[in-house]
């Protein structure tokens, strides 16, 4: 894996097509009258996708999901057998911007409603599970036709600045582990956001080492599915 790999932006248009779309509708049932339920709300659920040394859960997610947010990290089968054949579609194509990536894997569930966002943050390209197999970009995938909510965005932020980044025993550069707004730093660091809305079924990917986020979901509720490209 190279470095720039884990600063790329891409998109994969009708990643989930029409039959993933419509299986999915099937195998989310449950999943959806959770959401309806409060059960994957930020109150009522113990982990999250998202994590800072030193911080608990609960820390951890006020600094990323103020406002909350619904998530599920155990899918239910048939919805990650979905994703999966779309990911073996799409894997031959990626690899022309992703030359390392192999696999699409860490499926996340994950609904905004109104007022809800996730602030800016790098992931980094650490893999705890696989360490020989690292995480070389994001996944975020929409589920919601895009006349059905406002707001929304999600977002990656570029910034060229040298205390963002550190040198391992390699030689190899990658960004300082606290890349989140739980450091004044990088609270401070100057950015420039590029936005987007990506119609229903498409992807868009973001290298593992690029700043990233959602705006605030100003009306309605957006549905996508999160997920890593390892390599």
């Amino acid at each position: 894996m190279h470095v720039a790999e884990t600063l790329t932006v891409s998109s994969i248009q009708g990643f989930l097509d029409p039959i993933d779309l419509l299986d999915l509708d099937v195998a989310l049932r449950e999943v959806r009258d959770d959401v309806d339920r409060g059960r994957l709300s930020a109150t009522a659920r113990a982990e999250s996708v998202h994590s800072i040394d030193g911080f608990t859960t609960a820390q951890a997610m006020a600094v990323y999901e103020p406002q909350g947010r619904d998530e599920l990290m155990s899918l239910p089968a048939g919805v990650t057998a979905v994703l999966d054949r779309a990911a073996a579609r799409a894997l031959p194509g990626l690899r022309t911007v992703l030359p390392s990536a192999r696999a699409m894997t860490y499926w996340t569930f994950v609904s905004y409603t109104e007022g809800q966002f996730i602030s800016p943050h790098i992931d980094l390209s650490d893999n705890d599970p696989d360490p020989d197999r690292p995480k070389v970009a994001g996944l975020s995938i929409c589920l919601t036709d895009i006349a059905d909510y406002r707001g929304g965005e999600f977002f990656v932020e570029t910034a060229c600045d040298p205390d963002q980044w550190m040198t391992n025993g390699t030689g190899t550069p990658r960004v300082r582990a606290e890349c989140d707004e739980s450091s004044e730093w990088y609270r401070r660091q100057p950015r420039t956001r590029w936005r987007c809305r990506p119609n229903r079924g498409d992807a868009v990917l973001y290298g593992s080492q690029m700043t990233h986020g959602t705006e605030p979901v100003t009306a309605g509720r957006i549905e996508k599915f999160i997920g890593f490209v390892t390599a």
